[in-house]
């Protein structure tokens, strides 16, 4: 997903009350993939790096 830089302008935070609007009037799953996305760009990821499951083990918790 590219980010379209000319739709943007800067604004104060009290006068961003459609983004809010428009934000929870898309989709959950369109909501999740701008947050996927802004995760990303956050920490300059271009994919999730993958988890080593070598750190994690497998054992029967006793009862």
């Amino acid at each position: 997903m590219k980010l379209d830089k000319t739709s943007f302008k800067a604004k104060k935070a009290s006068d961003s009350t459609n983004d809010r609007v428009y934000f929870l009037s898309l989709s959950p799953v369109e909501r999740w993939e701008i947050l996927d996305y802004l995760n990303l760009q956050a920490y300059q990821l271009d994919v999730y790096p993958k988890l080593d499951r070598t750190a994690f083990s497998k054992r029967k918790h006793e009862n």
